[in-house]
């Protein structure tokens, strides 16, 4: 009985190790900055252009960042985007980042533009109705349009621990003016 329970014992510890050396699964880079910023062994230069933050409410903020990244002596082979950062500040001091292409960046104001269209025209509605852009980079920005009419403009950022921003829709020409500023940096 006493070696069946040995034998028992030893090959749950035999299992649990092979089960520990197992690769933890990483998600692949969406954009061509975290493309660029994940290669391994490599020397890069990351030059911050401008940088502007927000601050909204339930003690949240969002940081954009233009940004420039290349090799040393391979500057003609720069990746331009922005750097997104919310945090919570109320859970932690630590911010969540997103990246946006350049090519992302134009469609992102565009959606702006349609967020704040909507949010005027959808509050007659009184009905909930969210309307959300979401980048390749799992950044996403909207509105939230409760029944009574109160709308909510929100970023969130779809990686752990999926931090949002929260802000009044008056907030969002804002946004529109950051990312239009930015977008200029990089031209």
């Amino acid at each position: 009985m006493k070696k069946y329970l040995l034998l028992i014992f030893l090959s749950g510890l035999l299992s649990l190790s092979f089960a520990q050396q197992q690769p933890i699964s990483k998600e692949e880079p969406k954009t061509k900055l975290e493309k660029f910023i994940s290669k391994e062994g490599n020397l890069i230069i990351k030059e911050v252009l401008e940088s502007q933050t927000l601050k909204g409410n339930l003690s949240t903020q969002i940081t954009f960042k233009s940004m420039k990244i290349s090799q040393p002596g391979q500057e003609t082979n720069t990746i331009k985007g922005i750097k997104i950062g919310i945090a919570e500040l109320s859970r932690s001091r630590s911010e969540t980042i997103a990246f946006l292409d350049i090519d992302e960046i134009e469609s992102l104001i565009k959606a702006v533009d349609y967020i704040i269209e909507s949010g005027i025209k959808l509050k007659a509605e009184k009905k909930y109705i969210e309307v959300i852009f979401k980048t390749r980079g799992d950044f996403e920005l909207g509105i939230f349009i409760k029944e009574d009419g109160e709308t909510t403009l929100f970023a969130n950022i779809n990686k752990y621990p999926y931090p949002s921003y929260y802000a009044d829709l008056e907030d969002i020409n804002q946004i529109k003016t950051i990312l239009s500023s930015l977008s200029k940096t990089l031209l």
